[in-house]
């Protein structure tokens, strides 16, 4: 076989592929977009609940990041104590003596250490039980009677994977600060200790140890730091007051860094819920409007909308829709005239809540103009000398086939039109080509 001829079939291909490009547009379909609906900033800190920068005296930096921030916090918002922030009233503040005390292990602790006490004996308030050096000292009666008053309802640490990140900041949005552990060298690159800003980033921390707590308590997704190509970061209460490892006693870390602490396995995410606080668990609310008409072999499609990242489905009688399950693009090409009933899902990608939609689609008949064709809404009907076609499967390439018949969607039939053309050109070109320079035999000299 000459070498055109062998050539000839893959070059056809390539021509099918290049007429078929312009329909391919009508299905190219977007990802997820990242977060839940979140808002890109949050902060718990300007809150009147959230209490006072305080200084650790003793290994206890566990005990302060979820027993004094993160349960206190709690514990502040549910009562109403707007002075928390201002650190008036003893009775307010949660002591991290009287967690600690019980949780060190040889001078360190947990976070889900102190938690748990939290949650078995409940928390003493600092007018009971004074913050102090002392390790050994459990309390008095008044405090006993006290922290029954002040309990959890659960505390758990998590592991980390890739959604960690979004995880935190959803947390933070429902008024739930997270703790967690990292090495405290890395602060070496805040301002407060002669860095250019108040972010740890990703290039000046690659420490593989953990030997501090903080308490996450806000974030932002455009925060940025000298330098650095990190993209957003957590703001953080520490517990060293409010002139060292931090400015007024926050700093903030990127979601870069986070990422990498969790990643070697010590970002230790550690939560705490008061009694009678629950879990976020968002429920989607569809925000759009359905349509609620069309025109037979014309293109109907609806983009469905939620609050929050959901994937898709349908339920329907008209078996001419379909459903993009990513976009929530619902489309298709009605064969005939009628009223169809449709109900959409929306399914939260995180928490598996659901919200639905119902809605009836009116679809007009076409008007019959005497031809071999009929346009409804901009669709065209090319009918090989039968009836009109019918379209069963969502239409998302905007062409169909039935029997004789090819259906195109408003649009694609130009583009394929000039797809096919571009493709007949190029493949006779090829074909002229290659019978040139492969047909040809060169005679032998004697």
């Amino acid at each position: 076989m000459k070498a055109g001829r062998r050539i000839l079939p893959v070059v056809l291909i390539v021509a099918l592929v290049l007429a078929a490009m312009p329909m391919l547009e009508g299905i190219r379909a977007t990802g997820l977009q990242p977060g839940l609906g979140l808002p890109g900033y949050y902060d718990l800190s300007t809150q009147p609940y959230f209490p006072t920068i305080g200084t650790q005296l003793n290994g206890d930096c566990a005990a302060w990041a979820i027993t004094y921030y993160a349960f206190g916090y709690e514990e502040a918002r549910k009562n109403g104590w707007t002075d928390a922030s201002a650190g008036t009233d003893p009775a307010h503040p949660m002591s991290p003596s009287w967690t600690y005390d019980r949780a060190n292990y040889g001078g360190s602790s947990t976070m889900s250490g102190n938690g748990a006490i939290i949650v078995n004996l409940g928390c003493a308030s600092e007018a009971t039980m004074p913050y102090s050096e002392n390790i050994t000292f459990l309390g008095s009666p008044a405090a006993y009677a006290d922290a029954a008053d002040h309990k959890a309802s659960s505390c758990r640490e998590l592991g980390y994977n890739s959604s960690t990140v979004t995880w935190i900041k959803s947390m933070i949005a429902a008024n739930i600060p997270v703790t967690f552990a990292l090495d405290s060298q890395g602060f070496r690159g805040l301002s407060s200790n002669g860095g250019n800003d108040n972010e740890i980033v990703l290039s000046e921390y690659n420490y593989t140890t953990v030997n501090h707590a903080g308490c996450i308590v806000g974030y932002n997704d455009t925060m940025t730091a000298v330098g650095a190509p990190d993209i957003g970061a957590f703001k953080v209460a520490n517990s060293w007051g409010k002139t060292n490892g931090g400015i007024d006693g926050f700093y903030w870390i990127s979601y870069d860094t986070v990422n990498f602490i969790g990643a070697q396995g010590y970002l230790m995410p550690t939560y705490i819920l008061d009694s009678g606080t629950m879990m976020p668990t968002p429920t989607p609310t569809i925000t759009s409007t359905p349509a609620d008409s069309g025109t037979q072999d014309g293109l109907y499609q609806y983009h469905a909308a939620s609050d929050i990242n959901v994937t898709w489905s349908m339920s329907t009688n008209a078996d001419w829709l379909a459903i993009n399950a990513v976009t929530g693009t619902i489309f298709g090409t009605p064969t005939s005239g009628g009223t169809f009933q449709v109900t959409i899902t929306a399914t939260s990608t995180i928490y598996g809540t659901t919200a639905t939609q119902s809605f009836s689609i009116t679809i007009a008949p076409a008007t019959d103009d005497g031809g071999g064709s009929t346009d409804g809404g901009g669709g065209s009907t090319y009918d090989g000398g039968s009836t009109a076609s019918t379209h069963g499967g969502g239409g998302s390439s905007g062409l169909s086939l039935s029997g004789s018949s090819i259906t195109t969607t408003p649009g694609s039939s130009r583009l394929f039109i000039i797809g096919a053309v571009c493709a007949i050109i190029v493949t006779i070109v090829l074909a002229i080509a290659l019978n040139n320079g492969g047909g040809k035999k060169r005679r032998r000299r004697r």
